[in-house]
């Protein structure tokens, strides 16, 4: 049902994007992508371990959701806790969800400490994230709306004003949209085009939501 979700946008990463930082030595690679399933994390991570190869560790961690319940963490043979969830830290400190961070580790020849080891995981996240481009994925509903031709006008300018994103159109004896319309704001944007078409518009929507990516920072 549509009640059921209460969070109506989360922020993400657009793009792929790959930093290094090097501390005492050792050099930490931070691969970061736009995931949304665990096994679209799976062949990220197979395609990291493949390109690096001949690393010493490949830690990793991602949060995914829109609440970023589904969440998982590996040290990867590092001690327990230096790692995966420092990772997995800089993650939620960005604020974001449907993302996979990987930190390859070519060890230096110096022990960095636990302490310093998770500092130079989480530094290294942090700044592949850092330069990832952001966008917001928001909820949307799906609509199809009818309306007679000489509404064009006002209809065009109000689902523009209410951030709606229209696909498909077809013009037969009357205008026919299929939309996504933000779910925070579709009962108040249908209500306001009924008004504006004084009664002569027609709603069909769906008892789903399709997360739509919106507002892209430029890199």
């Amino acid at each position: 049902m549509l009640h059921y979700y209460m969070i109506f946008h989360y922020d993400t990463i657009a793009d792929s994007v790959q930093s290094t930082i090097k501390i005492v030595g050792s050099r930490f690679v931070a691969s970061a992508f736009p995931v949304t399933s665990e096994q679209e994390a799976s062949v990220r991570l197979e395609e990291v371990r493949r390109e690096l190869f001949d690393a010493t560790h490949h830690c990793h961690a991602y949060m995914m959701d829109p609440d970023g319940k589904r969440q998982r963490s590996s040290d990867a043979g590092e001690p327990s806790g230096t790692a995966g969830a420092k990772i997995l830290s800089a993650i939620r400190a960005a604020e974001l969800s449907d993302v996979l961070v990987i930190v390859t580790r070519y060890f230096g020849g110096t022990k960095l400490g636990v302490g310093g080891l998770g500092r130079a995981y989480f530094d290294a996240a942090q700044n592949a994230l850092h330069l990832a481009r952001r966008c917001t994925r928001q909820a949307m509903k799906p609509v199809t709306m009818t309306f007679p031709y000489d509404a064009t006008s006002a209809v065009m300018n109000l689902l523009h004003r209410h951030g709606a994103v229209i696909g498909t159109s077809k013009y037969d004896s009357v205008a026919t949209l299929h939309l996504l319309l933000p779910l925070e704001q579709a009962d108040q944007a249908m209500m306001r085009l009924t008004e504006a078409t004084a009664g002569r518009t027609a709603f069909a929507s769906e008892e789903t939501v399709v997360w739509h990516m919106v507002n892209c920072d430029v890199k």
